[in-house]
């Protein structure tokens, strides 16, 4: 399986591209990118969920449904409303 990053860096980049290159965007990319997203991929994340400190393999779903929540979050312009 792929790493996910990629294709989420990707959308991210587009998203800071469209905003203009807003500061406020850009933070909240960056701060997404480096302290929220774990994981080379959901299936990295499941199989070595005690790697990633998840208390089972239930624990890096709901951490992975969180994750594409937040990404969702920013994608859709939550972030240039605020």
């Amino acid at each position: 399986m792929g790493d996910w990053k990629s294709p989420i860096n990707f959308a991210l980049g587009y998203f800071y591209g469209k905003s203009d290159s807003n500061s406020s965007v850009k933070e909240v990319i960056e701060y997404f990118l480096g302290n929220e997203l774990q994981g080379r991929n959901i299936t990295d994340l499941v199989n070595n969920y005690e790697y990633y400190s998840f208390d089972s393999a239930d624990d890096a779903y709901d951490y992975i449904d969180g994750i594409i929540e937040k990404l969702e979050h920013i994608l859709f312009g939550a972030v240039l409303s605020e």
